[in-house]
This record gives structure tokens, C-alpha cells and sequence, in this order.
């Protein structure tokens, strides 16, 4: 989605933030200049405690923010999903948006747009209601386009 820009995806399918804590030296590995992390929908598969998954969010910045001092970091909102989680993933996303404990990251709200109005992820952007088809995929690189390429100042 991004040519001519070096990019290193980290993401593991049905990964949740606890795995995510015992792998971070895969990502602090390389010093990136932005750091892109959106994670914790696949929690909800575990538990029902927004909190447990926020602090690991939260925890996950913070180990960020300590080994890459020089890296914007950028939590990107849990995305919904089918009914089921969804309202945890409100809570975490609330926690997140709230900036709990002064973590350093700015929080980038991709959920708004990829909502309906029943709380569900729209039909139109995914195959399943979880994961992205080719225009939930647009929309989320049209949506985060100006910060992938530049930084993204505090309240996008």
C-alpha cells in the first residue's frame, strides 16, 4: 500500500498483546522511525477484560517508548468486528483514547470509519466481519495515508 517506502510488518495471525510483549526485540530490532501498532481484537478470543488488554497495550508502548526513544509511536484503535467483543473492544478503546497513565504514543481512531451504526464492523469493508477486504483495506490506507508518509500530530 506504500511503495517506495521501507516497511516491516510484524503482524502474526491470531497474535494477541500477550504474544505481542514476548516478541517486541523483532520490532525494536530495526529503529524505525514510526511505529504502527494495532492490536488486541484477537484478546477477545481469551478473555473479556478490557482492562488486561489495555494494560498489555499499555505495556507494550512503554517497553516501545523505552528501547526506541527516537520512534513516534502510534496506536492505532482496536477495529470492530461481528457483535460478539465488541463491546470490550469499546472499553479498550476508550482506555486507549484516554491515554491512561500518560504513555507515550498518539492514538489514531480507525474505528470511527469502520463502524456501523448496530457497532458492528460495516458489511462493505469486510469478507467476515473481522477482517478487511480490499476496501476496508482502502479506507484504512486512505485513513492513515498522511501518517504512514509524514507523522500524524496529537488528536488525529
Amino acid at each position: 500500500m506504500f511503495p517506495n517506502l521501507v516497511t516491516s510488518n510484524h503482524g502474526i495471525g491470531w497474535d494477541t498483546t500477550e504474544g505481542v510483549l514476548l516478541r517486541l526485540n523483532q520490532v525494536t530490532r530495526n529503529s524505525p522511525e514510526r511505529l504502527f501498532l494495532m492490536i488486541g481484537t484477537n484478546d477477545t478470543n481469551y478473555t473479556d477484560d478490557a482492562v488486561r488488554i489495555s494494560e498489555n497495550i499499555f505495556e507494550i508502548v512503554d517497553r516501545l517508548d523505552g528501547k526506541l526513544p527516537n520512534t513516534d509511536i502510534y496506536v492505532v484503535s482496536v477495529l470492530p468486528r461481528e457483535a460478539r467483543g465488541n463491546a470490550i473492544l469499546a472499553e479498550v478503546n476508550n482506555a486507549l483514547l484516554q491515554n491512561t497513565g500518560g504513555h507515550n504514543y498518539i492514538y489514531l481512531d480507525l474505528a470511527s470509519a469502520m463502524r456501523s451504526p448496530s457497532g458492528e464492523m460495516k458489511s462493505e469493508l469486510s469478507y467476515d466481519n473481522l477482517h478487511l477486504n480490499v476496501h476496508g483495506y482502502a479506507l484504512w490506507e486512505e485513513t492513515l495515508r498522511g501518517c504512514v508518509w509524514s507523522g500524524c500530530p496529537e488528536g488525529f
